[in-house]
């Protein structure tokens, strides 16, 4: 099975025990987890000049989230790997990711991945803050830097407001949707943080299949999310809320159920 996940730190915090590791564990069979800046073959980094955007090679592409420091590999070399192993779990997920990011990376990694007929098997998005940003912010007349803006950092070149900030998201939802849908692959969606209540008055909130979301209990997954609940039975490690291990246990169970409606833990598909 070839998973691809993708999130902010409430997916990638703690790598060797968030959710996709008790995922792995649930999943058995020997199944791989690689953690991989997928960011870098789309969009570059720090300093990239502007004049020659589309002649820019992959391998100069840098990390976004580390803004310019590391070289990342060849994503193809990672693709080709999976192909030989055909049973791992890529996670695209970074901290301070905003769903702007998470959306566009995903549908371009997804793209790769089939133009070397390596198409996923399934699909796991955590869908992040909807107030985070991504910006393009020029720092000269020839260079630029993209930049995650979250109400904690680079506020300066602004967050976004409500309630645009979470039509955009459901709007991305709904397109990853429509594309996952189009390709004929099974996912599963999750909002770590609810959306406004305003979403409920667009008629394309009711055309998002709520049936490929997890949420914790019964709450709404799209307007309670998990945030808010964690935080009150003390399942959040930090004031931030990211989820500790039993939250994150939580959601790696729930995941499975819905890969797998027989899963019952401890018992391996």
């Amino acid at each position: 099975m070839f998973i691809i996940s993708n999130g902010c730190s409430h997916t990638f915090t703690s790598q060797s025990n968030n959710y996709l590791s008790y995922l792995q564990d649930f999943i058995g069979n020997s199944i791989t987890l690689d953690y991989i800046s997928a960011t870098s073959y789309l969009f570059g980094g720090e300093k990239q000049e502007l004049s020659v955007f589309d002649e820019r090679q992959e391998e100069s592409w840098v990390n976004l989230n580390n803004f310019g420091k590391v070289i990342q590999p060849d994503n193809f070399s990672i693709i080709n790997k999976l192909e030989t192993t055909n049973n791992g779990i890529i996670s695209l997920s970074f901290d301070g990711k905003s769903n702007q990011t998470i959306f566009l990376e995903t549908i371009e990694y997804i793209n790769r991945c089939i133009s070397v007929d390596s198409k996923p098997d399934y699909v796991i998005v955590q869908w992040s803050g909807p107030s985070r940003n991504l910006q393009c912010i020029p720092n000269s007349y020839t260079t630029y830097e993209w930049v995650e803006v979250t109400p904690h950092d680079n506020t300066e070149n602004g967050v976004l407001m409500e309630p645009l900030a979470s039509l955009q998201t459901l709007m991305y939802i709904y397109n990853l949707q429509t594309f996952l849908k189009s390709n004929d692959i099974k996912y599963t969606f999750l909002c770590y943080m609810e959306l406004d209540s305003s979403v409920t008055k667009l008629d394309t909130f009711n055309s998002i299949d709520l049936n490929n979301f997890i949420s914790y209990e019964t709450s709404h997954p799209i307007l309670k999310g998990f945030l808010n609940d964690f935080k009150e039975i003390g399942w959040t490690k930090d004031k931030p809320g990211h989820p500790d291990t039993v939250a994150s246990k939580y959601i790696s169970i729930k995941i499975m159920e819905h890969i797998n409606p027989n899963f019952k833990e401890n018992i391996l598909i």
